[in-house]
Parts: structure tokens; C-alpha cells; sequence
């Protein structure tokens, strides 16, 4: 596993722990939004299996990736700026909450957001490859 996937689990379950220990019903509006992200990872793993066993130039492959651009660009690439304008022009949701949890949740999207735009472009590089190289 990679440090930046590593940092991308610790954080989600950073924020979602946070969320749920202080029972945010803002955080758990905003948590539900990221969560959109997650429809692309079941594409991201079939694309990633077939890869591994050179299942390239078969139909399935194809379909799974082109899928995978599409969702990945849709929620978390068009959806992670949307997420940070909506966290700070409703930071007024969550003023009952302790303030360092509006910042934390804040500082994970954006680092949320480099690493989808740093993996998407890691995604094209490998859809322009099309096929694995031995």
C-alpha cells in the first residue's frame, strides 16, 4: 500500500470518527456527499484485477475503465471543489460543533481533493497505455 492511500484511509476514518463521536449531524450531511466518491472504487478494483492478469484487450476491461474515468471524474473530480465551496459557505452549520472540527474536516478535502486530481491523472496516464506492460 501506498503512503498516499495510507493517508487517504486515515484521514477518512479520522474525519469519520470525529463525525460520529461528536453525533455532527452537519459533519453527517457533508460525510454523506463524500461518501459519493466510493461509486467509482468498485470499477477502480475490477480494472485494477483484470489489469494484474493482462485482461486488457478483452471488451469488459474496456467498459470497466471507460466507466471508471467517467465516475471518478464525476465524484471526485467535478464533486471535491463543490465539497470545500459547500464546507465553507455553510460553515455556519456547524457552530454547535467544537471549531477544530469544521477545520479538520476542511484541511482532509482539500488533501482529499490533491490526491483525487494526482490519482485521476495517474488514471488517464494508464488509459492512454491501454495495455500492461510485462
Amino acid at each position: 500500500m501506498s503512503l498516499q492511500m495510507f493517508m487517504h484511509h486515515l484521514l477518512g476514518l479520522t474525519s469519520i470518527y470525529l463525525i460520529r463521536h461528536y453525533d455532527s449531524a452537519g459533519g453527517a450531511h457533508y460525510l454523506m456527499i463524500v461518501m459519493l466518491a466510493e461509486i467509482s472504487t468498485p470499477f477502480l478494483h475490477n480494472s485494477w484485477i483484470m489489469y494484474q492478469f493482462n485482461y486488457t484487450n478483452i471488451l469488459s476491461y474496456k467498459l470497466t475503465g471507460y466507466t471508471l474515468i467517467v465516475l471518478f471524474f464525476v465524484f471526485r473530480i467535478l464533486l471535491s471543489p463543490y465539497i470545500i465551496y459547500k464546507l465553507i459557505k455553510e460553515k455556519d452549520v456547524w457552530l454547535n460543533e467544537p471549531q477544530y472540527l469544521f477545520e479538520i474536516n476542511l484541511i482532509i478535502s482539500l488533501i482529499f481533493m490533491y490526491l483525487n486530481y494526482t490519482w485521476f491523472i495517474k488514471l488517464i496516464k494508464m488509459a492512454c497505455n491501454k495495455t500492461k506492460k510485462d
